[in-house]
């Protein structure tokens, strides 16, 4: 399935007191249970090699987004496949939120992002949000 859009998945993980993990594999066939993703879920479905793909219009103004919570930050890991059917360009990418201080991620919120797709799929860079003002960290 071609992307031909601004994907903006995120994986929110908030920093909260206490102890979680968010482990989903998508092996239930379902992404709005166990753990919760909420967003734009009606522009997500998962396959039956349970992965998670984006099924959104096309156009190139579009912002898909999912996001859930985790209590945890210190010793953390991230870990995710990735497959881009599209073409990157500097306005079709899409970012992966790592950490955010809000679960509306389109309201300017504190955090940082991994950012790939804008002009290569093997391109990614780090960046740091703090309220609208984005500063990038590192790039590979």
């Amino acid at each position: 399935m071609a992307l031909r859009t601004t994907l903006l998945l995120i994986i929110l993980i908030n920093s909260v007191y206490g102890y979680t993990q968010v482990t989903d594999n998508f092996s239930d066939g379902d992404f709005t249970n166990d753990p919760t993703w909420s967003g734009d879920d009606s522009y997500f479905v998962v396959t039956e090699e349970n992965r998670l793909n984006s099924n959104g219009p096309s156009d190139a103004a579009s912002v898909l987004h999912l996001s859930t919570v985790s209590s945890v930050m210190d010793y953390t890991i991230w870990e995710f496949l990735l497959d881009l059917n599209f073409n990157g360009t500097t306005s079709n990418f899409f970012r992966i939120y790592l950490t955010s201080d809000k679960l509306d991620l389109e309201d300017n919120p504190t955090g940082y992002f991994i950012q790939m797709g804008q002009t290569s799929a093997d391109f990614i860079k780090l960046f740091r949000n703090d309220a609208g003002t984005v500063q990038e960290i590192a790039q590979g």
